[in-house]
């Protein structure tokens, strides 16, 4: 059973003081990993058995100073990565031959995070490893993708970035200063931009049969 006040000692000592980020990582792993790991563009987080942190990379960095830049943060953050790091470590008791896979969304004050959490063989340890993805940032370069594939204007993707992040049309008028026939009028010709491509999903099928009816 793991000793929680251990475990929180030590995630707290490891994830919130630099100087230790990739401290227990075995020497011939650090200039072969830390490479490759700066160049993901998720935050990466590797964790002992034990819940030390032994690497991270740049953005994991990054996620990490913006997620702490308050006391209240830095507890729920703790809180979030220890929860993740339980219940991998009891699932993989419960069934070790099965790969499994934590997922939990990580909120704090503005910025909302995908945590991934699993176990893998990093040469001769089993080590755990976190993700940490910036759910508004992989948005906006979704988005950005989009526009420039399907030739949006910069007020349809402005459109298609709210409508993304789970705005309603009501919404993204009042967020944009439009009226809510524009927003319409807006997503009409981005479904229309997307369909002559087909890349449209089912659910923005119907949404836009919906409009149609509308006008």
């Amino acid at each position: 059973m793991p000793n929680t006040a251990k475990e929180s000692k030590t995630a707290k000592d490891s994830l919130f003081n630099n100087s230790r980020e990739v401290e227990g990582a075995p020497d011939a792993l650090k200039p072969l990993i830390q490479e490759i790991l700066d160049n993901f563009l998720d935050g990466i987080l590797i964790l002992s058995e034990t819940g030390e942190l032994i690497q991270t990379n740049a953005q994991g960095r990054q996620i990490l100073a913006k997620l702490t830049r308050s006391d209240a943060n830095q507890k729920k953050l703790l809180e979030e990565i220890l929860h993740i790091y339980q219940t991998l470590r009891e699932s993989n008791q419960l069934f070790p031959d099965q790969p499994i896979t934590i997922e939990t969304d990580i909120n704090a004050e503005s910025s909302r995070f995908c945590a991934r959490a699993r176990f893998i063989q990093l040469t001769a340890s089993l080590v755990i490893l976190i993700t940490l993805t910036d759910k508004k940032q992989a948005i906006k370069e979704q988005v950005a993708v989009v526009a420039q594939e399907y030739g949006l204007t910069p007020r349809e993707t402005e459109v298609w970035l709210l409508r993304q992040s789970g705005y309603s049309f009501q919404e993204i008028a009042a967020e944009l200063f439009i009226s809510l026939n524009t927003v319409k009028k807006h997503m009409k010709s981005i479904h229309a931009k997307m369909a002559r491509d087909k890349v449209i999903s089912e659910k923005e099928t119907t949404e836009e049969n919906q409009l149609r009816r509308l006008g």
